[in-house]
C-alpha cells in the first residue's frame, strides 16, 4: 500500500491511499491525476518541475603568452563562465594529465609551458568548444 502525503494550499495535509481496482492498482500519479481531474487538488500543485541541465558548452580560447613572464611561455586558457570552484577541478583535471603546473582565476586558467595542442585536445574532451591560436 503506497501512502502519499501532500500540502495543499490551505496548508492542511492529505493523505492519499493506493486504490486497487480489479485489473490495476492506481500508483500516486494515477491517484494525483484524478484528485486534479475531480477538482480537489489545484493543477499547479500537480505540475512535475523538470530540471533543463543542458548546458550550451563554453567557447574557450587557448593561446600562448609570453609577456611578463620573465620569457618562460605559459598556455592561457579563457573563456569560462563557470564558478571557481569548478575552474580550480578543470585546472586541476589539465594539471594532471599534462604533468606540469598552472593555477586558474578570474575565468581563466594557466598552464605551464608551450602545451597549447595537448590543452586543446584534453579540454574538448571535456566537452568544451575550443578556439586555439599562437600569440
Amino acid at each position: 500500500m503506497l501512502r502519499l502525503i501532500i500540502l495543499s494550499r490551505n496548508k492542511t495535509w492529505r493523505s492519499l491511499n493506493t486504490v486497487h481496482t480489479e485489473n490495476k492498482s492506481m500508483d500516486w500519479k494515477d491517484i494525483l491525476a484524478q484528485k486534479v481531474n475531480d477538482g480537489e487538488l489545484a493543477r499547479e500543485e500537480f505540475v512535475i518541475e523538470e530540471k533543463n541541465d543542458k548546458k550550451t558548452p563554453d567557447v574557450i580560447d587557448v593561446c600562448i603568452d609570453r609577456k611578463g613572464r620573465n620569457g618562460k611561455t605559459a598556455t592561457i586558457a579563457s573563456g569560462f563562465t563557470c564558478d571557481d570552484d569548478e575552474l580550480k577541478k578543470i585546472a586541476s583535471k589539465l594539471k594532471i594529465c599534462l604533468s606540469t603546473g598552472g593555477s586558474a582565476r578570474g575565468g581563466e586558467i594557466l598552464i605551464q609551458g608551450e602545451r597549447l595542442d595537448e590543452t586543446k585536445k584534453i579540454l574538448s574532451e571535456l566537452g568544451f568548444k575550443i578556439k586555439g591560436y599562437r600569440k
